[in-house]
């Protein structure tokens, strides 16, 4: 009873997330870690790592956004230092849908690398191993990946700036609860907007009663599903679903992300590169963390991906006659097959990134 409490060697747990507190336990939860979070995961990190010794482990099975979500960069900040390991869990319960990850801790270790690891079927298997100067360059942390996938992140990243460089991206209003079946003006979400067009619409709203100007459609911009799809088959992928329209009389609710382009970028330039492969390959991969969900297109998404630089007009026109002509066809006739079209865009996207052939090749999945 009068020894000294010097910490534990180890602690390991599947601490509680996401958890729904009352304002009175937030408000306790504050006062104790002042940390400008309740999300239950993170406080039990940082319990479990202020009652280890000197030299403890810790070693929690947490939620996959740990490692790339941005609710989770603050407490990402404070362990990357110590982090020695990292397992990719994926969904590993059939009635759970999250996804999960493993971290260990090293107390006051200060490795200069972790590794990375995959969780397949029963078995643990080792990639790589990851400097953790890239987790400050993609600002998360990488896992699943291979050298040469890393290499080609890498090589786009520091070629290009991010489409926040040009654009400004909001989320539509939150007029949810006032659409209905009646009103002066159509309102679409994010169910409407489709790659080739807006189709059909949620409802209608009096358009007198819209006092945010996020419900409206800005000139020169370019519509986004605010959930971005993963996708199976053939092989796990995501679906940045973007359209562009004509029609600015739409409200918008806040299921869309519209991105209102800098003047001198066209938004069938933008539709290109967020439908190409490249673009989607990148996100899977360096923003989203190969995850299947807790995917959005919000800005701290669109921070990060990747637009060439010194876009000019000579540069864009190309990849805007092709896909003019895609939505064209598209007007025409749904059925109409643009394959070869967008077959060519992602031709395009390649050389204006500057790919080799065996880098396509990586992104192709050959």
């Amino acid at each position: 009873d009068d020894g000294e409490f010097i910490g534990f060697d180890i602690i390991i747990g599947n601490p509680p997330y996401g958890v729904t507190l009352t304002q009175n336990e937030q408000l306790i939860l504050n006062q104790i870690y002042n940390y400008g979070t309740t999300e239950t995961a993170i406080l039990f990190i940082l319990k479990g790592y202020n009652i280890l010794n000197k030299t403890g482990i810790q070693s929690y099975i947490i939620p996959k956004s740990f490692t790339f979500a941005s609710n989770y960069q603050k407490i990402r900040d404070f362990t990357v230092n110590e982090i020695s390991k990292i397992v990719d869990g994926g969904k590993v319960w059939q009635d759970v849908k999250l996804e999960v990850c493993i971290f260990q801790l090293n107390k006051n270790s200060l490795n200069q690398s972790y590794l990375s690891l995959k969780r397949i079927r029963e078995n643990i298997h080792y990639l790589t191993t990851i400097d953790k100067k890239l987790v400050k360059e993609f600002g998360f942390f990488l896992n699943g990946l291979n050298k040469e996938e890393i290499n080609l992140g890498l090589k786009i990243l520091k070629s290009c700036q991010s489409l926040n460089d040009i654009s400004k991206n909001q989320r539509g209003a939150m007029l949810q609860k006032f659409v209905s079946d009646e009103g002066d003006s159509y309102v679409i979400g994010g169910a409407e907007v489709q790659k080739y067009g807006i189709k059909g619409f949620k409802g209608k709203i009096n358009r007198k009663i819209i006092n945010d100007e996020k419900a409206f459609i800005k000139s020169n911009s370019i519509l986004v599903q605010r959930i971005v799809a993963h996708i199976e088959k053939p092989i796990d992928h995501i679906k940045i679903t973007a359209s562009i329209t004509n029609n600015k009389d739409y409200i918008l609710v806040d299921t869309i992300n519209q991105i209102e382009l800098n003047h001198q970028i066209k938004p069938e330039f933008i539709w290109a590169l967020l439908h190409s492969k490249l673009v989607n390959w990148y996100g899977y991969f360096f923003i989203f963390a190969k995850a299947i969900r807790t995917m959005q297109f919000d800005n701290p998404t669109t921070s990060k991906i990747p637009i060439p630089q010194n876009i000019n007009n000579q540069k864009q026109q190309p990849l805007i006659k092709l896909v003019t002509k895609i939505l064209n066809l598209k007007e025409e006739n749904h059925d109409n097959d643009t394959t070869e079209l967008e077959k060519e865009i992602d031709l395009l996207v390649y050389q204006l990134y500057e790919l080799t052939e065996e880098e396509i090749n990586i992104i192709e999945g050959k």
